[in-house]
């Protein structure tokens, strides 16, 4: 794409987003967790004349998915999912898990960016915190392990 037809176009604001978990979609206040690296192999050969090493890509990792939500009277689907885990341990081991989505919105709700993680589960439930002084909404928050992490753009 050419410069020129970047500086015509704005950049997708983040605040309209999808998240679709295991086929249930679900609105979140916020998700984090979006990123992926891979390890760095080092290698050098005794006989090398070279005094440095050499770098490869090793393994990729990919960051658990952390996602936020205002708490609703009678909407305890995360605390649901979590509970799952904890009464059907076997589910996840036998490689049964969610897929979750995440789609980033264009002005028109059309997907720009759709990340699908792939074999997750959940590791971490954390309510909210309470305070008498505080004029806030209660957030819960779930985290999500994932072993694998795609992008596919509009």
């Amino acid at each position: 794409m050419a410069d020129t037809q970047v500086a015509e176009m704005w950049p997708v604001p983040k605040f309209h987003f999808v998240v679709n978990v295991d086929g249930t979609e679900i609105s979140f206040q916020e998700v984090s967790g979006l990123d992926q690296e891979t390890d760095i192999m080092e290698y050098r050969d005794g006989d090398s004349p070279v005094f440095s090493t050499i770098k490869q890509p090793g393994l990729v990792k990919f960051t658990n998915i952390v996602c936020k939500k205002g708490i609703y009277q009678g909407d305890a689907r995360l605390t649901d999912l979590f509970q799952a885990l904890i009464k059907d341990k076997a589910r996840y081991h036998n490689q049964a898990r969610m897929e979750i989505k995440i789609q980033l919105l264009d002005e028109l709700a059309a997907p720009v960016i759709t990340w699908t993680a792939r074999n997750c589960f959940p590791v971490k439930m954390q309510g909210t915190d309470l305070k008498s002084d505080a004029s806030e909404v209660s957030i819960e928050t779930i985290e999500f392990a994932i072993e694998g992490l795609e992008a596919e753009y509009a």
